[in-house]
């Protein structure tokens, strides 16, 4: 089986789980066939290939929108993707011979922003990807600068770049994804290949960059995340998520595909009932979930105030106020210690 295109940065980090320090995490764990083991969080999940979803050990195909795995009752859209007009800056002209290697850098990272905010073909949405459309839409020049100062501080070869860029151009002027291409392709899976082994090489520093990302946004733009495959989109994710990080809440809250108990089915919809109407951005949105055990544990905003326009402090408030009454406090409060232990 021809293996995805793991280029530059958009799926890395889903290689970067399976190196030789993580095996033993993903001992056993064959993803169905249909995708790789990586290990976030230091728990096994599985990094699925294009038209595949992670549930648990498994990669389930993906159903279309609304068929068979959206619960009960209505759960919002979400809010629009990112502010309007998102722009990335333009890709310089193609390589050229200037000694710095600057344009070619610079081209190949205008690329990486570009598929980055591409819609992709199938029309799937999830929080992270809206997030990240968010972050490039209002900073992408400064997220362009970084990837250019990273790629040179890693010393990436000028073979690697030629084919990344070329395998960016093909897939962005064919409208398909880089798994499609990898897959059909064997000059730009063994691109990937080779951008994979680049990475894995410089994880450390890598994961630095990851790091001053999500301070600085709220989100890494570069980088994996997992994708549930919900048939309500980002929307039903959002609840689905949040819910699933209350106390005791089950499993199969995030597995789109399994039955989930009628009580927690009824928070997700009531979920869907609070945030109807709160029109905030998705990187807001993705914040609320992402942070969700630190915004219960303060019972408090606080985790997403620093990625919110003051425009938006008051409706972010409001609707992390409104969310937190799924989870009374009681819920919420330490277990006394018993006995003297």
């Amino acid at each position: 089986m021809t293996k995805p295109l793991f280029v530059l940065f958009a799926a890395v980090v889903a290689a970067m789980g399976c190196r030789r320090s993580s095996t033993e995490a993903c001992d056993g764990v064959t993803c169905s066939g249909h995708g790789k083991c990586v290990v976030i969080r230091r728990e096994p999940t599985c990094a699925c290939y294009d038209g595949y979803r992670p549930d648990g050990p498994n990669c389930l195909p993906l159903q279309p929108a609304g068929v068979g795995t959206a619960l009960p009752g209505p759960v919002p859209s979400p809010s629009p993707a990112g502010p309007p007009g998102v722009t990335v800056p333009p890709a310089p002209p193609g390589p050229g011979a200037d000694v710095t290697g600057e344009p070619p850098l610079g081209r190949l990272c205008s690329l990486v922003l570009q598929a980055l905010v591409a819609r992709q073909p199938d029309g799937q949405t999830d929080l992270a990807t809206e997030a990240k459309r968010d972050a490039i839409g209002r900073s992408g020049a400064a997220i362009a600068d970084e990837c250019r100062a990273f790629l040179q501080e890693i010393g990436v070869a000028p073979e690697a770049v030629a084919c990344a860029t070329r395998t960016l151009e093909q897939a962005a002027q064919e409208g398909i994804t880089l798994g499609t291409l990898g897959a059909r392709d064997p000059e730009a899976a063994a691109c990937g290949e080779q951008w994979k082994l680049t990475i894995e090489a410089q994880v450390d520093r890598f994961q630095q960059l990851l790091q001053a990302q999500r301070e600085r946004f709220g989100v890494a733009v570069f980088g994996f995340h997992r994708q549930y495959g919900f048939g309500g989109g980002a929307g039903e994710e959002f609840c689905r998520r949040f819910v699933a990080a209350l106390p005791d809440a089950p499993p199969e809250l995030l597995r789109p595909a399994a039955e989930v108990p009628d009580e927690w089915a009824a928070r997700v919809r009531s979920c869907g009932e609070m945030v109807d109407g709160y029109d905030l951005r998705p990187l807001l949105r993705w914040c609320i979930v992402d942070r969700a055990d630190a915004i219960l544990a303060a019972r408090s905003v606080t985790p997403c105030e620093p990625y919110a326009a003051p425009e938006e402090l008051d409706g972010l408030r409001q609707l992390v106020t409104t969310l937190l009454a799924l989870a009374p406090v009681a819920a919420l409060a330490p277990s006394p210690a018993v006995g003297g232990q």
